[in-house]
């Protein structure tokens, strides 16, 4: 979307959430748990509605209440359906047929996520949030994949981010945006980084509070060092592994990683892929109308670099490996003194900028939501891995 009116292009839906006070999550389990660490990081007054769950009195330290214990009126409480989408069109329909209507006093869970969650924080609370962003710290990866969606192997020079700049980056970073559900050091792979712990440690020890989640995923084809496992015990981090088993070698790998991680009391999740999809980058082909494919993409992948935030760290990347495009145009300026900025930096976030697409989207053929482009995961390149591991 083109920016119409910078800094105001939510002022009229904003203006519907000036007198609320409270924020019902209906459905005090798995669903609403992102929203409250959310709302909970901007300060925001909650409660957890469940009627099975009322008399357990509190979920995440929130307190449970039941649904007729609700108050919903003059526009100073609204109702989030936390729940699987049968048991939320039951409710919706007990509490429509109550006089409550959708849209004004009801949400549902994703259309809240995806959208009204930001401009609740901005508008009432005036503060700015994300579910994901990123600071780079590497550009190397032990990987070689041929559909990489960063184009990763495609970098003739891959870099690390020296960790001055690194901590200028997460500054500005937390300086402008209030708090982040899922916070990433961003790679390349992860275990590549000389010195990790230090930029753990820096953002922990710094910005703890403004962040939910510190994600620290890895490719599985590297052990941490001990230094870094220490780190990871110190502040409670999961690791994250992508299955990639049909790399050569990598079962073996990742049986001692997740040996190495287990015996040292520090969780582990493996996130497995049923495929991946062509980016398109190495074709490089190019789409004259890409408007509607930004605005289809579902890219939640926000990644601070030298002071600017970039809509989508793929692109990004893909650029820096095979374009090298100016997309000056399309990053947002973090160091920027509008008196707007947070407002505009909302916008960006939720899709608007100069030219209603990045440079990078007249090459690219979308994310998983729009994108029939199947194929295998981490297929390698002829010229196999770049570390022996």
């Amino acid at each position: 979307m083109i920016w119409s009116n910078k800094g105001h292009e939510f002022d009229r839906i904003g203006s519907k959430f000036l007198l609320l006070k409270r924020i019902y999550i209906y459905g005090a389990g798995s669903f609403g748990s992102d929203a409250a660490k959310l709302l909970s990081g901007i300060g925001a007054n909650i409660f957890f509605v469940d009627q099975e769950k009322s008399q357990q009195k509190k979920y995440m330290n929130i307190d449970v209440i039941s649904p007729e214990q609700m108050e919903l009126k003059n526009k100073e409480s609204i109702v989030i359906l936390a729940m699987g989408r049968e048991n939320a069109g039951i409710v919706l329909k007990q509490l429509e047929l109550k006089g409550y209507k959708y849209g004004e006093d009801i949400y549902d869970f994703h259309s809240f996520m995806t959208f009204y969650i930001y401009i609740i924080a901005l508008y009432k609370y005036k503060k700015c949030i994300m579910i994901d962003c990123s600071v780079m710290a590497t550009y190397k990866c032990s990987l070689k994949c041929k559909h990489c969606m960063g184009a990763f192997p495609y970098m003739k020079n891959p870099l690390q981010v020296d960790i001055e700049a690194f901590k200028r980056d997460v500054d500005i970073l937390f300086s402008n945006i209030d708090y982040v559900l899922e916070f990433g050091i961003a790679g390349g792979e992860i275990l590549l980084c000389r010195d990790l712990e230090k930029y753990i440690e820096y953002v922990m020890d710094h910005y703890a509070d403004q962040i939910g989640n510190c994600t620290f995923l890895t490719n599985g084809t590297i052990l941490p060092n001990e230094n870094i496992i220490e780190v990871l015990k110190k502040y409670n981090m999961r690791v994250d592994v992508s299955n990639y088993c049909t790399v050569k070698n990598w079962n073996r790998q990742y049986e001692k990683l997740k040996e190495l991680i287990s015996k040292n009391g520090i969780p582990i999740k493996t996130i497995n892929y049923t495929n991946w999809v062509e980016m398109g980058w190495h074709q490089k082909k190019y789409k004259e109308h890409t408007d509607h494919l930004f605005d289809s993409c579902g890219m939640q992948c926000r990644v601070v670099r030298n002071g600017m935030l970039n809509y989508c760290v793929h692109g990004m990347t893909a650029n820096d490996a095979l374009y090298q495009m100016d997309i000056s145009e399309d990053e947002f300026d973090l160091s920027s003194n509008d008196e707007r900025k947070k407002y505009q930096l909302v916008e960006y976030h939720l899709g608007f900028n100069k030219n209603g697409s990045l440079k990078t989207c007249h090459y690219c053929n979308g994310y998983i939501n729009i994108n029939k482009s199947i194929v295998d995961v981490a297929e390698q390149n002829k010229w196999g891995c770049a570390y022996e591991y």
